[in-house]
């Protein structure tokens, strides 16, 4: 599944591929800012993502849905 992560003060997103369910992923964010830790996410490669919490902006959890384009769409 796609995530993509906003940090304060920073343009750029980052964005990669996690074998996490959504669930998951929300609970990792939700408990790090709670406990004021790092948010930590292995990534399908099995990288860490490494965020501080306190720069934490938004999180997209979930696959983008494919939209049909044309009258086959209907």
């Amino acid at each position: 599944m796609k995530v993509t992560i906003g940090v304060k003060h920073v343009n750029d997103t980052i964005s990669f591929e996690s074998e996490q369910s959504e669930e998951d992923v929300q609970n990792i964010i939700t408990n790090a800012i709670k406990d004021e830790k790092l948010i930590t996410i292995t990534d399908k490669n099995n990288r860490k993502i490494v965020v501080p919490s306190n720069s934490f902006a938004y999180a997209i959890i979930g696959d983008t849905p494919t939209h049909t384009v044309g009258f086959n769409a209907l």
